[in-house]
């Protein structure tokens, strides 16, 4: 689901704060073993930000988004 933040610090520090409770970073695993893969670029970020219409929104998970407001705006698509 999308939702919305007014400003890129207001999603900074929200992001920051469901990083830490998810335990980010974390190394990645292997998707066929489970096993953790300490070779592998660690996953350092829960969701990213876009900007859309003077808005700040980014796709998160029903279960993380306790608190947020949901929004219709969507990412532009670009023309192929």
């Amino acid at each position: 689901m999308w939702f919305e933040w007014q400003t890129i610090e207001d999603f900074d520090s929200w992001h920051l704060a469901i990083c830490d409770q998810l335990g980010y970073p974390e190394t990645a695993r292997n998707q066929a073993t489970g096993k953790l893969d300490k070779k592998a670029q660690k996953v350092v970020a829960y969701t990213s930000s876009v900007e859309v219409d003077g808005k700040v929104i980014a796709w998160v998970e029903p279960e993380h988004a306790s608190g947020l407001t949901q929004t219709d705006l969507r990412p532009s698509t670009p023309e192929i």
